[in-house]
């Protein structure tokens, strides 16, 4: 709606470079985009609703703010440019952060920043961007820790949910540090367009329709210019702008406004840059048209420092630096048994050990190397054979009567001969989605996307799929067995863990819910969870408190037990009747497979290292912590330093022994909890370690394999 008042006195204003004018330049106010003319000048009717004036950045130049706000007093708006060689057209790199979700005391968040200008400095970054979730009550102390002057570059911002906080309207106080919501810039020749959440922790003053109308503003001129584009959002599936469950499906994008358009065919679409989730991935389509990025926080859970490198077909690959300090990394072989590195980044699951085979899964999270399933001797190491898979394996393989199982990100469980690795069969379970929707791993602590889980009784294997269910596989087909509850798909609804128990099978859905299924006929028994209240707070409080930050259910002496948040739980398996729970005055929070020694339970937690809960009293015996984490790869809010152990513990030579985040390898007395070992090898591990015979496996974050005897 144009605002009559200002069309004798419209919205003008001049682009310079280096004082002089400069033609071209893409002027928006939100909604309205042109470029300057020859002269520099730009000139558009007053629109009610205006808050900015904002320009496009070219390439090969910068500016200390990018927007004026909006007066009413009929000023010109000025921008003057200055040169920035780092983002001329060519290959560039930029340094992205994502959730720093910083705390008020500055002092505490430097450290991080310094180590990422120091990275910036050496890769030669073009600027920061940051994709939201930048918090600290979104005042004004992450602008000062992160701005041109302390990280010597231009730095870009995206909101986030939690960036929607001020009463007033929800991105008030983001735009009082930021500037606008959707805006665009220019870097390498590349054109970047920015979008927010439409969702958060208050209610946003925009619509769709405001976001889309700009957007279709903007991508023409891109469009026309020939120019490749790149996305820059922090959620990129939910937040309520685009119906992303097509991408990658059809490489199609529709807006969900009132006139929905199709982005990717609006523009030469090359790749998404988000956050939100806490984790890191890289994806590149079958079609190798589109590529979409996260990155975990800076400081917390997998503390990431992400550098992009953008060649000159806009093709991304990702650079990513851990934890808080550099890793010693040791490659030296273990007394008596064997070291052998595996390429690619190896995440949850243990390494698999059967017919004198040692199997284990590994991610890409850097475009740079296919994910997949290796195998090497288990007496020698040597590698027998390889597996690519189309998407990250981030959870366990399995072996049984000779054929290994994998899984990987997307839900495509394959089954391939345990000998030489040849695939038997390969079942699809993402349904009617695509991958971005696939995508939807937990939320934004976690990665575990329902751990294959095997009932060798009935020739079985229990997955989740994308739809929100639960799957029974026909192990020597790939077959569905049954598949209920495949009704719809939402964020944080994918099961994060199944257990066999007996006539029963347990499932959970992260954040959500726990399930009991009747193994034979898949028939839903019951239900533990929480309500669909649109209201976070309500929505939070709701449910019992198992359901927070679910752990592995397992199942013992015909008995169901898990190991959750703050909880342990012992739970009737067939009813999913609560017997008997135990609340501890620190944080479990284990996400993985509790150990069972006689009338004790071992288990790892989030603050204390090692748990030992004595199940005859149904009470704590004894903790024994670790030494300070390297990162916290499962829980993307926990700073790196406390003494976690997010990995299963397992019997070896009498005693329980299990890999940690501190990068070492620990056994302690089952009894006391004494300390008997701490073999430190450098690297973090988040994969536990398998006792085999009298052999012992682990592997570590950066994929070295290590055997002790």
């Amino acid at each position: 709606e144009v605002d009559a008042a200002y069309w004798e006195n419209p919205v003008c204003g001049r682009v310079t470079a280096n004082g002089k004018p400069m033609a071209g330049v893409v002027v928006t106010d939100g909604r309205i985009c042109l470029e300057t003319e020859k002269d520099g000048m730009f000139r558009f009717p007053g629109r009610k609703g205006v808050r900015f004036i904002s320009i496009t950045v070219p390439s090969g130049w910068r500016i200390p703010q990018h927007y004026i706000p909006f007066a009413s007093s009929g000023r010109p708006y000025i921008f003057d440019l200055k040169p920035w060689p780092a983002s001329k057209p060519g290959p560039f790199t930029f340094m992205h952060i994502g959730d720093s979700e910083i705390e008020y005391d500055i002092e505490k968040e430097k450290p991080w920043v310094a180590r990422a200008k120091a990275f910036a400095d050496e890769r030669d970054c073009a600027f920061f961007v940051h994709t939201g979730d930048i918090t600290a009550a979104l005042g004004d102390a992450h602008l000062r820790l992160m701005n041109e002057d302390t990280v010597g570059r231009p730095v870009f911002y995206v909101v986030g949910n939690h960036d929607v906080v001020d009463a007033e309207y929800g991105e008030r106080a983001f735009e009082r540090a930021f500037g606008p919501c959707w805006y665009s810039f220019d870097a390498g020749g590349v054109h970047f367009v920015v979008t927010p959440m439409m969702w958060g922790d208050g209610v946003v003053s925009y619509k769709v329709d405001d976001i889309v109308d700009w957007l279709r503003n903007d991508l023409a001129i891109a469009k026309r210019k020939g120019q490749k584009v790149i996305h820059l959002v922090h959620g990129a599936y939910d937040n309520k702008v685009f119906d992303a469950t097509k991408l990658f499906s059809d490489s199609k994008i529709p807006t969900l406004d009132s006139d929905p358009f199709d982005f990717a065919a609006a523009c030469d679409l090359k790749a998404i840059v988000h956050g939100h989730l806490h984790v890191n991935y890289f994806r590149r389509s079958k079609d190798r048209r589109l590529e979409v990025v996260s990155a975990a926080p800076p400081v917390k859970g997998i503390a990431t420092l992400q550098v992009l490198h953008v060649d000159a077909e806009a093709r991304l690959k990702a650079e990513n630096r851990y934890g808080m300090g550099d890793w010693r990394e040791s490659d030296e072989t273990p007394k008596g048994g064997w070291l052998t590195k595996v390429a690619g980044i190896v995440f949850c699951g243990a390494p698999c050990v059967a017919d004198g085979r040692v199997i284990v899964g590994t991610s890409d999270f850097e475009g740079r190397l296919p994910p997949g399933a290796h195998a090497f001797d288990a007496k020698t190491g040597k590698k027998m054979w390889s597996y690519e898979t189309e998407s990250d394996v981030t959870t366990r393989v399995l072996a049984d009567r000779g054929r290994v199982f994998v899984q990987d990100e997307d839900w495509r469980v394959s089954a391939l001969d345990g000998k030489t690795g040849r695939e038997l069969w390969k079942t699809d379970l993402r349904g009617p989605v695509g991958l971005i929707g696939a995508r939807l791993s937990g939320g934004a602590d976690s990665r575990l996307i329902g751990a294959l889980t095997l009932d060798p009784a009935r020739n079985r294997l229990y997955v989740g799929s994308a739809e929100k269910s639960l799957v029974a596989l026909d192990t020597a087909s790939g077959n569905i067995v049954w598949r209920p509850d495949a009704t719809r798909t939402v964020f944080l609804c994918t099961p994060s863990c199944t257990v066999a128990c007996g006539d029963t099978v347990v499932g959970g859905i992260y954040w959500e819910a726990l399930y009991g299924y009747d193994a034979e006929t898949g028939k839903r028994l019951w239900r533990h969870g929480r309500n669909n209240s649109p209201d976070t707070a309500t929505w939070y409080k709701s449910g019992v408190p198992w359901i927070e930050r679910l752990g592995f259910p397992t199942y013992h002496g015909g008995k169901l037990y898990i190991a959750s948040h703050e909880h342990f739980f012992e739970v009737e398996p067939r009813t999913g009747k609560m017997l008997r729970m135990k609340k501890f005055p620190f944080s479990v929070n284990c996400y993985h497979e509790p150990l069972f020694l006689g009338d004790r339970v071992y288990f790892g937690s989030q603050t204390k290292g090692l748990v030992c809960f004595d199940m005859k009293k149904f009470d704590l015996a004894w903790t024994s912590p670790t030494e300070p984490s390297l990162f916290c790869p499962m829980n993307g809010y926990l700073r790196p330093g406390t003494s976690l152990l997010a990995t299963s513990p397992v019997l070896w030579k009498g005693l329980v022994w299990a890999t940690a985040q501190d990068g070492a390898l620990y056994a302690w007395d089952p009894a006391t909890g004494k300390r008997k070992e701490r073999i430190f090898t450098g690297t973090p591990y988040t994969a536990a370690a398998t006792a085999a015979g009298d052999r012992l496996y682990t592997v570590d974050f950066t994929g070295r394999i290590r055997c002790y005897a």
